[in-house]
């Protein structure tokens, strides 16, 4: 009997020497008798900071963000917020890669900057802007006219048509974030960037753009005939699509047999489907059509997008019929020709 209670009693002296030591751990864990966890130190960091700044920016021009993280807790800043001081920011002269400094709280955000000159910027003349919408700058002048046109029709006939809805604008140079010059208007902060020659890039000059952008005073043939499906309309079927826009920027539409030169010059203005300049809009990219109906049975919902330009003899543009209703439609891919109508018939 004594030999069963000594191991015993072992056993029990050491499962009390492994509790003392649990309990006396620190970072024990266990029934609610665990340490705390370390705190981690505070973090300060940059994000969406601008590098290039034009010579003579001020601190008031600089953009960024600084995230402030404690006790996982983060709290986002402007660089340009109270508490957050910023040294080694000097735009006095052209430089790059410099170093600038944030500094929050004790903590320090480090970013690089350069400093570059604007470019010149002589913007004259008047551009395609948006849709029936164009601009017009004054040399040596930040002050532009914005006309907004009600269709085709009204900036095609100037003089003839309604006036258009006139506002000035002005804009300011800037830099953008590669360092290129760059102008902004007072409502629109998108940056847009100067050519070079008095205008926009991506924006057509009005003085060019009648030759790409604009119907040409020619016959303009569809490359193939419309299939000969249930859902093709029946005007279209096994025909080919000729259009020709008048001197008021009307359209016209035959559909004929063949597109030979003979067929072309028997076409007649009353035998055309007509669909008015009025119906028709346009923008940067040029004249273009969206779901107008010329003829409730023939030419609905039509719409005209431009593939390689109205002066490709190749694909100038599509023009599609769109089916819906019970009314069936049909798709022709244009192309000019040196045909030119003969408005007297």
């Amino acid at each position: 009997m004594k030999k069963r209670i000594i191991p015993f009693l072992m056993v029990c002296v050491l499962l009390l020497a492994v509790a003392v030591s649990c309990n006396s751990n620190p970072g024990g864990g266990g029934g609610g008798g665990g340490g705390d966890t370390p705190k981690m130190p505070p973090e300060l960091t940059l994000s969406n900071f601008k590098q290039y700044y034009p010579v003579g920016a001020q601190t008031s021009d600089l953009i960024g963000t600084l995230y402030y993280k404690e006790d996982g807790k983060i709290t986002t800043l402007s660089i340009k917020d109270e508490g957050v001081t910023i040294s080694g920011f000097d735009s006095s002269a052209v430089a790059e890669n410099k170093t600038i400094k944030f500094t929050y709280k004790d903590l320090d955000a480090v970013a690089t900057y350069s400093i570059v000159k604007k470019a010149e910027v002589h913007l004259e003349g008047t551009v395609i802007f948006d849709k029936n919408t164009t601009y017009t700058f004054e040399k040596g002048s930040n002050v532009v006219k914005k006309e907004v046109f009600g269709s085709w029709y009204d900036y095609y006939n100037i003089g003839l048509a309604p006036d258009p809805e006139e506002s000035t604008l002005t804009y300011t140079v800037d830099i953008n974030t590669s360092g290129a010059t760059i102008i902004r208007f007072a409502d629109d902060s998108w940056p847009y960037r100067p050519d070079g020659n008095g205008g926009i890039n991506g924006k057509p000059s009005d003085n060019d753009y009648f030759y790409d952008n604009a119907p040409q005073p020619y016959f303009y043939v569809s490359t193939t005939a419309e299939d000969n499906r249930m859902v093709t309309n029946p005007v279209a079927k096994g025909k080919y699509l000729v259009l020709a826009f008048d001197f008021y920027g009307d359209m016209y539409m035959w559909f004929t047999p063949d597109t030979e030169e003979a067929t072309l010059q028997e076409l007649k203005l009353v035998d055309a489907i007509k669909l008015s300049a009025k119906s028709i809009d346009f923008d940067s990219t040029g004249v273009f059509i969206s779901n107008a109906t010329a003829d409730a049975e023939k030419a609905k919902n039509l719409t005209l997008r431009i593939r390689e330009g109205y002066n490709s003899k190749e694909k100038a543009f599509t023009l599609t019929s769109n089916s819906g209703d019970g009314y069936y439609g049909y798709s022709y891919v244009m192309k000019l020709t040196d045909i030119e109508p003969d408005w007297s018939l």
